[in-house]
């Protein structure tokens, strides 16, 4: 997580209340405690890109390596798959977390690009990896070609280039 030692309870409470009907959340509760060891979230992104989810998860350092972060991770990637139909989901691990990564690898994941000094983690500046995982048995459709519509075929309509004002809204 990207959150500051120092963030206010306040700002969590209103983040998590303001979620949009794309946002999809889940808590790994221990049974016992009723203590929340771990949260996973899922947001659908919309428009041109609404086939995509982008992925977060956060698990206790005292429950880590004990499957919490896995169980998470299937209950989002069920829920994209087969409730969702998402065709991709995206996340972001940072580089010195290695365990995250090996468990992101073992459910599909593949490496897509590494952001240089994309964070600060343990007073120094971090790598970040993308990943991204298609959904199996995806195939994307081929590339359309390109047409112009027939009003725009011929000589063109001179076109003056200008700031947007506030009457073009």
């Amino acid at each position: 997580l990207l959150s500051l030692p120092t963030e206010r309870v306040d700002s969590s409470l209103a983040f998590l209340s303001n979620l949009p009907p794309t946002s999809h959340q889940f808590v790994a509760v221990d049974p016992d405690s009723g203590k929340v060891l771990g949260s996973a979230g899922l947001m659908q992104r919309s428009g041109r890109s609404a086939h995509v989810g982008d992925l977060g998860i956060m698990v206790l350092p005292e429950a880590q390596g004990k499957g919490i972060g896995r169980a998470l991770m299937q209950a989002l990637i069920d829920l994209a798959d087969n409730w969702l139909l998402l065709d991709r989901l995206a996340l972001t691990v940072f580089a010195h977390n290695e365990r995250a990564h090996k468990l992101y690898l073992s459910l599909g994941f593949e490496e897509e690009c590494r952001l240089q000094k994309a964070c600060v983690t343990g007073g120094a500046y971090g790598d970040e990896i993308a990943m991204g995982r298609l959904r199996p048995g995806f195939v994307p459709p081929p590339p359309k070609p390109f047409t112009l519509p027939e009003a725009m075929k011929g000589e063109p309509a001179p076109t003056r280039i200008r700031p947007l004002r506030r009457e073009d809204c």
